[in-house]
């Protein structure tokens, strides 16, 4: 399963990584996604799209790893009829991630939007901070009211001062001259790279599109990888979108072993 981009990865995996893939149903690849997760390791932050989770679905069925990361979901809301949509955010527990609604000024009726907060890394005496946003938008005609909202969001997030990194799938093809022009005009003055700015994401026959993106201002930004193959379901069907994945120097690291010591009370045992 995305042999060249965990391949590549894995050559980094004692720093923090950034991943993201529209999965278009989370549902019928719950053990392909898990996988993924085992090979980045609790060194990465997953960004997922097109979740198609409910709100009646089960909560702790759909959280990965539990022990090692924490899960956050933003469903497509129940009064839309059709399938599709919802946006997750799976963040290692020892970042300490917390979620930001605050921070949301999408329209939850047409966007899935999430927002969290969580350390730089798991260094201890490093108190720094940093905001992670996942958005969807699954309505191209929508894409100016998104970009908009989307900007209102960043608006806010950026008097924080804190390293922001945005993940998602837009529905704005990036190799499309006017479309490009009009992300720009949102990320570029806030200083917010798109890592992924010439590699398509989507390729339907002789078509290819960049939909889906990793854009940040973390200056420790290294790598972009882009998967060689689209998420497949067990039974072998795919998804059309590719996965994207950052690499940075943020060095994450090992835990402290803990040494047990036993003590020995002398005054527990008596010579008869």
């Amino acid at each position: 399963m995305f042999k060249y981009l965990t391949e590549e990865i894995a050559r980094n995996m004692k720093q923090l990584k950034f991943f993201h893939v529209n999965c278009q149903s989370k549902l019928h690849k719950k053990i392909q996604i898990e996988s993924i997760i085992s090979d980045l390791g609790e060194n990465c932050i997953f960004g997922l799209t097109e979740t198609w989770l409910k709100n009646c679905d089960d909560e702790t069925f759909w959280e990965l790893k539990k022990d090692h990361f924490k899960t956050f979901r933003a469903d497509r809301k129940l009064t839309k009829k059709t399938r599709g949509g919802g946006a997750m955010i799976i963040v290692p527990k020892k970042l300490n991630p917390k979620l930001r609604k605050d921070l949301v000024h999408t329209n939850e009726h047409d966007f899935e939007s999430l927002w969290i907060e969580c350390n730089i890394n798991n260094d201890v005496s490093n108190k720094k901070k940093q905001l992670i946003n996942v958005s969807y938008n699954p309505n191209k005609a929508l894409l100016n009211s998104f970009l908009e909202e989307l900007s209102t969001s960043i608006d806010y997030a950026i008097t924080e001062n804190k390293p922001i990194t945005l993940m998602g799938d837009y529905n704005l093809d990036y190799l499309n001259k006017k479309e490009k022009q009009s992300l720009d005009t949102i990320m570029i003055p806030y200083g917010l790279k798109i890592t992924n700015e010439n590699l398509p994401t989507r390729i339907s026959g002789n078509c290819k599109s960049l939909l889906d993106y990793i854009i940040t201002d973390l200056p420790e930004y290294k790598r972009t990888y882009i998967s060689d193959t689209p998420l497949r379901t067990i039974k072998g069907k795919m998804s059309d979108h590719y996965a994207t994945s950052i690499t940075t120097e943020i060095k994450m690291h090992k835990p402290p072993k803990v040494t047990l010591k036993e003590i020995f009370d002398k005054t527990d045992y008596r010579v008869e």
